[in-house]
């Protein structure tokens, strides 16, 4: 894997892939949880039906993610701040 190039993506497994990258190396990375998990209304198919989204992935994301924090020594360190607008919108 050549991490030499800007704006590259990888699409592997995060544990391979950071194998060969250095720490405090990484901007950004993105995530396709399933969003929403803990809505039961939301719904999904799985093997033909349609069934909560709960139900179709039960806690198999949760344990998943039991790790996350052996990820961080890769990341950049970061400072955020998040802004919300004062004004409230009006209907005309």
């Amino acid at each position: 894997m050549n991490i030499s190039e800007q704006n590259y993506l990888h699409n592997l497994d995060g544990k391979i892939g950071l194998a060969g990258v250095p720490s405090d190396f990484v901007d950004l990375v993105l995530t396709d949880p399933p969003y929403g998990i803990a809505d039961g209304a939301k719904l999904t198919k799985t093997k033909g039906q349609i069934v909560s989204t709960k139900q179709a992935w039960g806690n198999d994301f949760q344990d998943r993610w039991e790790h996350i924090g052996s990820y961080y020594q890769w990341l950049k360190p970061l400072l955020g701040t998040k802004h919300t607008p004062k004004t409230k919108i009006q209907k005309i």
